[in-house]
């Protein structure tokens, strides 16, 4: 009886497998996808054909593991095994299956995100680079002296180049982490600020476009070449001569807010968990945040920028768990109708 009770406690303290924010997260997923491929189609634009085929085969992949896991635990062997299921479930089996669609969504979500990011450049409206260079000056930040310093000190240009080239690896190794020793709320957590992050970016980046300091300070700054062709799809998009896009090599080009500011805070907030995880996290994601304008070529205040979004998505998020929490709330029926029959 004791251990029947212990298996019915473990059993209800498993997370759900699927959840409504699942169901929010890969239906927005999919409207992105049918924006780009509407988008793409009215435009004569393409993606090339071997990344997309790759990135279609490893969901596949990604989705047959999930479902393996899945059937682990409540598939028919499971249900005639109690002891099958019981292995199933100290190897974690409903994690890593949660991993495994949230790796999913990754694919699907950051390869769609970053073709929406390029046909947002395409529409072109005027660019707001001295807008963001005055309010640079009116801070009183320089940003031609900071970036010339930096490239003075090589190892410290490397240390930084570095930082910032963590950030995809970071969230592979941070979503990694939690699906196999955390709590999946936080995995669940950081994909949703992620999906609600991006939406308010792109909303800005489109209707507010900057070709980035890189571009601004090149005519009277000496910028170096490869930093420049960093950037180097920005103007082709908007003069309509870039018509296939390559998965395996798509730029950042939104300046304003700096994104990598933004899933910086969320990398900490992700890891806040594991003390261990969090000595590494922090001073890496600060250093990444020090990284933007001389690496990412950002405005000062495009970091400042990526906080407000950084704010703005968490008490979105809250807002929306609050009010869920709300609407499913058991309501009380009065004394006058609680006794009558229904």
């Amino acid at each position: 009886m004791h251990r029947q009770t212990i298996r019915a406690e473990s059993h209800a303290l498993e997370p759900p497998l699927w959840t409504m924010g699942d169901t929010a997260r890969w239906g927005s997923a999919g409207l992105i996808v049918l924006v780009d491929a509407v988008w793409l189609g009215a435009t004569g634009r393409s993606i090339a054909p071997g990344d997309l085929q790759q990135r279609v085969t490893l969901i596949v992949w990604l989705g047959c593991a999930a479902a393996a896991l899945v059937l682990m635990l409540h598939g028919p062997i499971a249900k005639r095994g109690p002891a099958y299921r019981t292995l199933a479930q100290r190897l974690r089996a409903g994690q890593l299956a949660i991993l495994t669609q949230a790796l999913a969504w990754l694919v699907v979500f950051t390869g769609s995100v970053s073709v929406l990011s390029y046909l947002l450049v395409s529409i072109g409206p005027p660019l707001i680079d001295a807008k963001l260079a005055a309010a640079d000056a009116a801070l009183g930040l320089d940003w031609p002296s900071l970036y010339q310093w930096v490239k003075a000190h090589p190892q410290i240009d490397s240390m930084l180049r570095w930082a910032y080239m963590s950030g995809q690896s970071q969230l592979l190794l941070i979503a990694v982490l939690i699906g196999v020793a955390g709590p999946i709320r936080l995995l669940r957590e950081l994909l949703s600020n992620l999906l609600v992050a991006s939406a308010l970016l792109s909303l800005v980046a489109a209707c507010f476009p900057a070709a980035g300091a890189f571009h601004h300070y090149a005519a009277s700054s000496a910028i170096n070449h490869a930093d420049l062709a960093s950037f180097s799809h920005f103007f082709p998009l908007r003069d309509g001569s870039l018509k296939v896009f390559a998965l395996s090599g798509m730029q950042g080009l939104v300046s304003m807010p700096s994104f990598h500011t933004t899933a910086a805070l969320f990398y900490i907030q992700a890891t806040h968990w594991s003390r261990w995880v969090l000595v590494v996290s922090v001073p890496l994601n600060i250093l990444m945040i020090c990284s933007t304008p001389t690496v990412g070529g950002h405005y000062f205040v495009d970091l400042l920028g990526g906080v407000a979004l950084w704010v703005l998505t968490t008490l979105m998020l809250r807002w929306m768990s609050g009010a869920r929490r709300r609407g499913t709330r058991p309501h009380r029926l009065p004394r006058s109708t609680a006794s009558q029959p229904v």
